[in-house]
């Protein structure tokens, strides 16, 4: 694979990009993996899904398939201990699967999860995609209940401890809001408190040696 991403940059600047891409290494190792997929691999199953578009030259062949590779994954491999990897990619697949199916595809991930890494991280995803700029109040309140769902049925995991950081800058650290309280000592060795200093002007200056 590296070796053919050497030579498709090299066919870019000389001009002949598309008859190096028409070699895909995945057109030749397609039908392998789908060998292997049949015989149980699940793992295989998941490359398909992954790389059927470089596999294949026809546009509504790619999709049908990707759709249904897809579908398959979530269904039959939630549970596997290489489940991560399957949220990472899924949603990657916006082209394909558009932002329904990537979102169905997370939903449907993390209901059948065994690990709750897994299922925090797909539902972490999904709250990425609904509570972006342009996100609408349906979605947003979708976001809200997502993030509540991570924080109650998944404590401790990375997405859990993610949102509770999110929630502490929000509340304590955004413009506006009062610092929270810690100890310190001066360079004199004095202890003291932020609060010792509430009512004045106090600037902070954090810095390090890195």
């Amino acid at each position: 694979m590296e070796a053919w991403k050497d030579e498709l940059r090299a066919a870019r600047k000389a001009g002949n990009a598309d008859e190096v891409r028409a070699r895909h290494p995945a057109k030749a190792f397609y039908a392998r993996f789908d060998a292997l997929q049949e015989a149980g691999e699940g793992r295989a199953l998941f490359w398909m899904a992954v790389n059927a578009d470089d596999a294949f030259d026809d546009r509504d062949e790619v999709d049908r398939l990707k759709r249904a590779l897809w579908k398959r994954v979530v269904a039959e491999h939630a549970s596997a201990p290489w489940a991560g990897d399957i949220a990472y990619e899924l949603s990657k697949q916006k082209r394909w699967l558009d932002d329904e199916g990537v979102q169905g595809g997370l939903l449907a991930l993390a209901n059948g999860a065994t690990d709750a890494e897994v299922a925090a991280g797909a539902l972490a995803r999904l709250v990425g995609m609904l509570d972006g700029r342009r996100a609408s109040d349906e979605d947003r309140a979708r976001a809200k209940a997502l993030r509540e769902r991570i924080l109650k049925d998944y404590p401790g995991t990375l997405a859990a401890i993610e949102l509770e950081g999110e929630a502490y800058r929000e509340k304590h650290l955004s413009v506006g809001k009062v610092a929270p309280d810690f100890d310190a000592v001066d360079v004199e060795g004095v202890a003291f408190k932020l609060s010792d200093y509430r009512g004045k002007v106090v600037l902070l200056d954090f810095w390090g040696f890195w």
